[in-house]
């Protein structure tokens, strides 16, 4: 009897939804990878992250498709890609000190109904975004270790919705499936519409 060791090797990748060949995204060989890796999971999130003086969309559907689709024009094999999904939000101010930082999606609830926040669900990224204001005689909330100055604030998170419509594009392409940033970051019903929409998938 003999034993055999099982070696998967996975690669995280950049997202490029540009066809960059320069930065950080540039520098990874899509190609090159999937020959030596078992999958790569695409990191299709932090279109917009601390990085960016101005809010927006941490994934939203366009550029994780435009991820997707560069991947597949790389030769990297539909079954090689594992997509990977963001169980955070990232949030503005308009004064600019506070500039994408991370929201796990569990506090995000909390946080937009505290200050009595809007909500928006924005079609054509496929994300929703809420806008909320921190008065000064307000509670502030710390939010990954910064406490919230007095000022109006833009969120923009995944929710139930808009990670459904990225689960879609799995069996669109064929993926081999989908990873997250980051486990423990997600909202109680997150598994329960994970499966659902999943199994749907797979059963149609």
């Amino acid at each position: 009897m003999s034993l055999k060791k099982l070696l998967v090797l996975d690669e995280l990748v950049a997202a490029n939804s540009e066809g960059w060949n320069t930065g950080w995204q540039g520098a990874y060989d899509y190609t090159t990878l999937a020959q030596y890796s078992d999958y790569l999971m695409l990191m299709a999130y932090d279109e917009h992250s601390v990085n960016h003086e101005t809010s927006g969309p941490v994934a939203s559907l366009p550029f994780v498709e435009k991820t997707i689709k560069y991947a597949l024009s790389q030769k990297v094999p539909s079954q090689k890609i594992v997509l990977g999904i963001p169980f955070y939000g990232r949030l503005w101010n308009d004064e600019g000190t506070i500039r994408g930082i991370d929201v796990p999606i569990k506090n995000v609830a909390a946080l937009i109904k505290k200050y009595d926040g809007d909500i928006v669900y924005n079609k054509k990224y496929q994300s929703p975004m809420a806008t909320f204001t921190v008065k000064t005689n307000d509670d502030l909330s710390t939010v990954n270790g910064t406490k919230l100055p007095p000022g109006t604030y833009t969120l923009w998170y995944e929710n139930e919705k808009s990670i459904k419509e990225k689960l879609q594009l799995i069996k669109k392409y064929n993926l081999k499936g989908t990873g997250t940033w980051s486990l423990g970051k997600e909202t109680a019903h997150t598994w329960g519409y994970y499966k659902q929409s999943l199994n749907a998938s797979t059963e149609e």
